[in-house]
């Protein structure tokens, strides 16, 4: 898990860019209501209409795009399926931000409720998806596996020091497997999570999987390996999968395939 030291600089980073970002974008669309006033409509200039007519119509974004960020980097503390997280996120965001747009709107003209939300909601739709797109082009750009799977199939001694080397850098890390938390998948890569720190990896589960000693570590989801040490409690949901509650306060899912199993594992334990 990353601890609150090496998250927080990251989002505080991001969130200084996304700031940057919709700044220039509403400068864009300010300099552009000048050229409008000044050579096409050659009406004289309202500075004070051309600086709030952005903000009225993306001034929103720049408070609702930390919040955005702040869940895609939390996305693994939420026991939910890809597909239902992105769900869940898109509908909170996007009502909040319709929501705030189309009163705004409605209080400061005669259009209907109804004919303003038809017009705003693909404006916002495009908003939310470019600063997802963007996030995850960062994670692939930037965030650069810290090892190749070469390096963790030479693990020959794995056996015998209870421990899989990764190399970070040039520098070789030895994760003791009692310090591996879980283990998720992150698009392309594995993210290996300790109780220090999250390692990157271009792997795959299965491969993983063999690394470890398969009486601690299980596969309980399809994204997710999990150390059965550190699970503290097990809760069944309705729909029929289940959520385990690891000592550290972390939240993973576990599949309907794998929740009887799972509970009998740590019951033999």
């Amino acid at each position: 898990m990353r601890n609150k030291k090496s998250v927080a600089p990251l989002l505080k980073h991001d969130h200084c860019i996304s700031s940057i970002g919709w700044v220039m974008f509403m400068c864009l669309i300010f300099a552009n209501c000048l050229i409008n006033s000044i050579f096409i409509e050659h009406k004289s200039i309202n500075l004070i209409d051309s600086i709030t007519f952005p903000l009225q119509k993306w001034g929103v974004w720049l408070i609702l795009t930390p919040f955005v960020l702040h869940m895609l980097q939390s996305r693994r503390k939420f026991p939910l399926s890809n597909s239902l997280f992105y769900c869940v996120l898109s509908l909170s965001t996007l009502s909040l931000s319709l929501t705030f747009s189309v009163v705004l709107e409605v209080s400061q003209s005669d259009i209907s409720i109804v004919h303003s939300l038809f017009f705003i909601w693909p404006k916002h739709a495009a908003a939310l998806l470019i600063v997802v797109l963007l996030w995850h082009l960062k994670q692939v750009l930037f965030n650069k596996p810290n090892t190749p799977i070469k390096a963790l199939q030479n693990n020959n001694t794995r056996s015998q020091v209870n421990a899989l080397m990764i190399e970070v850098d040039g520098l070789t890390h030895t994760l003791a497997y009692q310090n591996i938390l879980f283990i998720q998948a992150a698009g392309n890569y594995m993210e290996v999570i300790t109780q220090e720190r999250t390692y990157l990896t271009r792997a795959t589960l299965k491969q993983l999987h063999k690394l470890l000693p398969k009486d601690d570590f299980v596969q309980c989801h399809r994204s997710y390996l999990v150390n059965l040490e550190y699970i503290g409690q097990l809760k069944n949901h309705p729909a029929g999968h289940a959520s385990a509650y690891l000592t550290n306060n972390q939240v993973i899912p576990i599949s309907k395939s794998q929740r009887s199993t799972i509970r009998t594992l740590i019951a033999s334990r």
